[in-house]
Parts: C-alpha cells; structure tokens; sequence
C-alpha cells in the first residue's frame, strides 16, 4: 500500500510540474505573440504624408492646407501606436472636403460567425465587419437626405426610393418607412 501511496504521490507531483510547464511554455508563446504585435503595431507609426490622390472623386491636401497642426495628429498616432486606444485599424481625417490624414494600423481582426481571425495588416482595401456602425452611417445620411430634401419625412415608404424593386413590395413589407431603418 505504501509503495502505492508513493507512486502515485510521485505521480501527481510529474502531473502537476508538468502542468506548470505546459501552463509556463503556453504563457511565453502568448507573451511572444504580443512582443510581435506590439513591434508590428510600432512598425506601423511612420512620419506623416500628404494621402495619395486617387481617381476616386475626393480631393486630397496636407494637414498644412487645412489649419491642422501636425503635432496633434502625431500626438494621437502615437496614443495609437502605443496602445492607449486599443485595436484601431484606421485613421482618416476628411476636411473642408480633402482627405487629409489617412494611416492604417495592424491589429486583431473578427468576422462576424468565425471569431477572430488573427492579427492582420490593415489597409484601404481591407474588408471589415463594421456592425453597428452602419446604424450612425444611415442615420447621418437620412439627416443629410432631409437637410438637402432629398427626403419629405421620415414616414416614407423605402420602397418609394427603389422602383426597382417594386416586385418585393408586398405584404408587411410595404409598411417599411425611412424611420423603421
């Protein structure tokens, strides 16, 4: 019985140095892994730069030509970079109508239904799972909508703006108004 009792006394101390290893060897990877992102996220703080004038319609100019001290906009890049304000992809700055800031940053990714998916470059081109931004982003545009005319009321049908579609305008659908969005 004592042979026993040593045996699995012996056991459980391998058991749980083990875990003690397995638990300090996974930590170390983890601690590794934000090293690298932290280093990515610091790659990223670059000097500022005019944005590149695309054929895409909007106008570009220096935070110069504009009335934006550079110094601010280092200030909140580096809050940025230094992880003041976690996980921040993107920064553009639009003024009297001219992009005048635009930087990516790398960071943690989600897609909606698949989690997260890693810690990735950003760029213009990058996709993103934007959920409840898109709520403020028609809100505001409704506003503009009603400020330009473009909209009598809120109490519109949607469907009155799409024709188009006019077959799917049936049933409790045909109640949907401007305000219901």
């Amino acid at each position: 019985m004592k042979i026993i009792k040593s045996l699995l006394l012996k056991a459980h101390v391998s058991i749980f140095i083990i875990a003690i290893f397995i638990s300090t060897r996974v930590e170390a990877q983890r601690t590794d892994t934000i090293k690298v992102q932290e280093q990515r996220l610091k790659e990223s703080a670059t000097p500022y730069k005019k944005p590149v004038q695309l054929n895409d319609g909007i106008q570009t100019a220096t935070l110069k030509d504009v009335g934006i001290d550079e110094k601010i906009i280092k200030a909140m890049q580096d809050s940025i970079v230094n992880g003041n304000y976690p996980n921040i992809h993107s920064v553009l700055i639009l003024r009297n109508k001219k992009l005048v800031y635009e930087k990516y940053f790398p960071g943690t990714d989600e897609i909606r239904g698949k989690g997260v998916t890693g810690f990735k470059e950003h760029h213009r081109d990058s996709l993103h799972d934007i959920r409840s931004v898109n709520k403020s982003v028609v809100g505001t545009a409704v506003l503009i909508a009603l400020a330009q005319k473009k909209i009598k009321t809120v109490n519109q049908r949607v469907f009155d703006f799409f024709p188009e579609y006019s077959k799917y305008d049936t049933g409790l659908k045909q109640q949907i108004t401007i305000k219901n969005l």
